[in-house]
């Protein structure tokens, strides 16, 4: 889900894919970092800010 404020279109979602299991894991941890379905979580917080620092891990 997109969030309402980022939404380009009612009913529009993203989609991707991955060829590893890291790109897997960072595309999640984006993926749920962005969708606003996990507030206030310290744990997807921190592995976010990691993947941020850090995109090519």
């Amino acid at each position: 889900m997109i969030p309402d404020n980022e939404i380009p279109w009612k009913g529009a979602t993203v989609n991707g894919g991955s060829r590893t299991l890291a790109e897997f894991e960072k595309m999640i941890i984006i993926s749920m970092y962005k969708s606003g379905g996990w507030k206030n979580n310290i744990e997807v917080e921190n592995l976010y800010q990691r993947v941020k620092q850090n995109p090519l891990i």
